[in-house]
């Protein structure tokens, strides 16, 4: 039988979440482990509450801790999308920027220093330096990349769910 994993129950139909293969682990004193995917309130007669704004406790701390958090909203605008993958866009040109520079001083400085061990050690931290900097700014690149992707489909999303919504401008 599938039960609910948050409350142990079978599945009640005020529970928006989809019923899994999990078990709720007992903790001392008849506590019950919450799994994070199941972040909406139980009440008194263990059925799930219906989900007003989303709150959760981690297993790790007791509900009223620090580590308690509500989200109250959540506001994604197709703008905001566009300009976070611009940000990072535009982060990884300069971090680009930055690694070229460090290049250039790195031959300059391989060509003017005339020591037979320091030199080459230098180089070689550097050279892995510039090497971890060069996958950060594909890494960011490729995030850019894709949150410019989303935005695009977030707008398309957007406009053909006003073109479907009859009076909606």
């Amino acid at each position: 039988m599938i039960r609910h994993p948050a409350c142990a129950s079978s599945r009640r139909a005020s529970c928006p979440l989809p019923a899994r293969r999990a078990r709720a682990t007992p903790r001392r004193g008849g506590a019950v482990h919450i799994p994070a995917h199941h972040p909406q309130p139980i009440d008194g007669a263990g059925v799930c509450a219906p989900p007003t704004a989303a709150s959760w406790s981690t297993p790790e701390k007791p509900a009223g801790s620090e580590r308690d958090r509500t989200v109250t909203t959540l506001q994604l605008t197709t703008e905001r999308v566009a300009g976070t993958a611009s940000a990072v866009t535009d982060t990884s040109a300069a971090l680009a920027r930055e690694i070229g520079t460090m290049q250039d001083l790195l031959g300059q400085i391989r060509s003017g220093w005339q020591s037979s061990e320091a030199a080459p050690r230098f180089a070689a931290a550097m050279e892995n330096h510039l090497l971890e900097a060069s996958q950060l700014k594909d890494a960011l690149l490729s995030q850019g990349t894709a949150l410019s992707d989303v935005a695009g489909r977030f707008a398309a999303t957007e406009s053909a769910l006003a073109a479907a919504v009859p009076g909606a401008v």
